[in-house]
This record gives C-alpha cells, structure tokens and sequence, in this order.
C-alpha cells in the first residue's frame, strides 16, 4: 500500500524517507527524478545514482532498450561497494535494479509530476494509443520507448511506496 504525498518541493518527503539506507525514485522522462534525488542525497548526505550515468552506448532510437543501455557490472559493484545512505534514480528502475540486484531493501517513490492546467503529466494518449495498438512503439526514440514499455508492463506508480505528486506549470 502506498501514500500520496502532493507538493512542489522534495522537502516534504524528508521524514518519510529519514529512515531508509536505499532510497529509489522513478518516474517518466523529465518528471523531476534528478532534481528530487540531488536535493534529498544532498540533505542527508547520501551517495547519488543516476542510471542515465552508467549509459554504455549512445542510445539507438528504434533497437535499444533502456535497461540494455546500462553497465548493469559498474552499477551493481558501485551500489555494493556504498555502505552508507544512497539515492538511486532512473527510468525503468526496477528493472535495473532487479539485475543490479542490491543489497538492501529499499523504498521506492514515484514522481508523478502534475501539470496545474491539464492535470497530469505524462503522456496518458500516448499510453492508451499504446495500448490499443494505434502506435507503433518501435516509431519512439529512446528511452521514451522503454520508458512507456516499463509504465505499460510494470505500473511502477501502483507498485511504489510513495507517489509524490510534484506540481508544474504547464508552458
């Protein structure tokens, strides 16, 4: 069972997320996962990860998957060599981790970013186009492609401990 926490600052998830070593944020491209993961690792003065760092080869946009983009070895050793406090964040996180396979368990939030005029962020025509079969996903780049694969086959926002609902102005 998760919670819902709704705010424009990753200030307000502090408490709930004091008392974890391993502290996991996913969400969609652009939803706000770097910014929220630096300012939290930065606060409790945690080691930062970010997945889109141990990229190995520069993405293709029709073939490559995400998580086939990953220096899974680099990862998995760099996360078990971090003893104290860490704050890992990326797109098909869970994916990744399950073959980085870290030591702890961790809390995982969701960064479900909400535009103020149209009341959601992600792309949720795209998602239903997806479904239905009226895209073809091998048209989107990486890693968006993986990106909607992930939310489509995984629904991380209903698997997460927290969803923070992170505010924005719609441009």
């Amino acid at each position: 069972m998760s919670i819902t926490v709704r705010g424009e600052d990753a200030i307000c998830l502090l408490d709930i997320l004091s008392e974890h070593t391993t502290i996991c944020i996913e969400g969609h491209t652009c939803s706000g996962k770097t910014k929220a993961g630096k300012k939290i690792a930065e606060t409790f003065g945690a080691k930062f990860f970010d997945t889109d760092d141990y990229i190995i080869k520069a993405p293709n946009p029709t073939v490559e998957e995400y998580e086939g983009m990953i220096d899974i070895n680099k990862l998995s050793k760099e996360l078990h060599e971090e003893k104290g406090k860490k704050v890992i964040v990326g797109i098909c996180l869970r994916n990744i981790l399950r073959l980085a396979e870290p030591a702890e368990d961790s809390i995982f939030v969701y960064i479900k970013c909400i535009s103020r005029t149209s009341f959601q962020w992600i792309e949720e025509n795209i998602l239903d186009d997806l479904r239905e079969g009226n895209i073809d996903i091998t048209k989107i780049p990486e890693p968006h492609a993986s990106d909607y694969r992930y939310i489509l086959e995984r629904s991380p926002q209903n698997e997460a401990d927290i969803i923070f609902e992170r505010l924005e102005e719609n441009i």
